[in-house]
């Protein structure tokens, strides 16, 4: 097989398109696409809300503990999901989530939001109080000025936000592969991970499924990345 040849050919002799044909009409992975867009889809929407409204939270009050319950937040970030993985099989087990869209969902946004949070919260102190005030003054109360004022100057922030949970829930393989059992619940890293075989690797699909793995988050930062790059250094900046 050409694909083993050594030293490999940066351009093969004789292309073909059989293995993306393979593994869309014979090794389900179509259906891997579906649940890992299902899963990153619904990932980003409930990071984004969730952040967005902790990050304002976290710029906009005081209140007692502020800057600990911040600092346990980001902290958190530093327990690995190797060392979560266990235990939150045991817990998805016991609540009956285990093997369904919502545990992988659940999972996810839990350790994107520290983050996301961060990065809302810096920005949000980019955007003058006076907007606020004067949206009060118009006879706004907090959460209409809120929605109404502030969320639509978000734009760069959120984009930015929703690109980093995308990777996140996108890529993710360990936890996808502890929380899921059936072959309709894998999610397509888990997927990849299926054509390592007692036999060998299927180098063949592993390749043609590692480029329908790529394209997708490629195409979606190519599209965005100058909001993505704009929403991250406004937020560097007002960190410092």
């Amino acid at each position: 097989m050409e694909i083993l040849r050594y030293p490999p050919s940066i351009f093969p002799k004789t292309p073909t398109f059989n293995n993306y044909r393979i593994i869309i009409e014979e090794k389900n992975l179509l259906l891997y696409m579906k649940n890992s867009t299902i899963v990153t889809v619904a990932t980003i929407a409930v990071t984004l809300i969730i952040s967005m409204l902790a990050g304002y939270g976290a710029a906009r009050f005081r209140f007692p503990g502020k800057g600990f319950i911040m600092f346990t937040i980001l902290a958190g970030q530093a327990v690995g999901r190797f060392a979560n993985a266990m235990p939150m099989y045991f817990v998805a087990s016991k609540i009956k989530l285990l093997d369904t869209y919502i545990i992988l969902i659940f999972v996810y946004s839990a350790f994107i939001i520290p983050l996301v949070t961060w990065l809302m919260q810096s920005y949000y102190r980019t955007i003058p109080r006076q907007l606020e005030e004067a949206a009060f003054l118009d006879g706004c109360n907090s959460w209409t000025a809120f929605w109404r004022v502030i969320v639509p100057l978000m734009k760069t922030s959120m984009v930015a936000g929703g690109i980093i949970a995308a990777v996140n829930a996108w890529n993710e393989f360990i936890l996808a592969l502890n929380l899921t059992k059936s072959d309709s619940m894998r999610t397509l890293p888990v997927a990849l991970h299926l054509f390592q075989t007692d036999y060998g690797v299927e180098w063949g699909f592993l390749s043609a499924a590692s480029i329908f793995s790529i394209l997708p988050i490629i195409i979606v930062f190519l599209l965005l990345q100058k909001y993505f790059v704009q929403g991250m250094t406004a937020g560097s900046l007002s960190a410092s």
